[in-house]
């Protein structure tokens, strides 16, 4: 009796890991580019998102770098933690290229824009690009 026990126990333990794998992202912050909010080394809680997605000004994003997407093996490459500055239809922002925000992209700018690798130079975003929606800091 005891071993089924243990092993319903694991199952439930598997399975609570993999939804949480599925569904949770553990972001680290590298570099000051989203300074005031967040420092370098600052670990973020983010929700893996569910496509389509609407995007809203303000709030923070985990996305892959556009730079290094189709580059193979890049899938492990880090993550950059950006906020949403324009979502499509929207003004693109002076000093990125375009007048408006194409449908299914974004503008991500640092907090930090003096350090910060962003659409400024990065162009427009991709939605596709985006991983997950910040919710909050496990640091601190």
């Amino acid at each position: 009796m005891w071993t089924w026990i243990a092993a319903g126990g694991v199952v439930v333990v598997a399975t609570a890991l993999l939804t949480i794998r599925l569904h949770l992202l553990i972001a680290s912050v590298s570099g000051p580019s989203m300074l005031p909010a967040y420092k370098d080394g600052d670990r973020l809680l983010a929700v893996r998102l569910r496509r389509p997605a609407r995007f809203v000004v303000g709030e923070v994003v985990v996305l892959r770098n556009p730079r290094l997407a189709g580059i193979r093996g890049s899938s492990r490459t880090p993550l950059l933690v950006k906020r949403i500055a324009a979502v499509a239809g929207e003004a693109v922002p002076v000093g990125i290229p375009g007048d408006v925000v194409p449908r299914e992209h974004v503008v991500v700018l640092g907090d930090n824009r003096e350090q910060s690798l962003d659409s400024r130079h990065l162009g427009v975003i991709p939605v596709d690009h985006i991983v997950a929606r910040v919710v909050g800091r496990l640091d601190r």
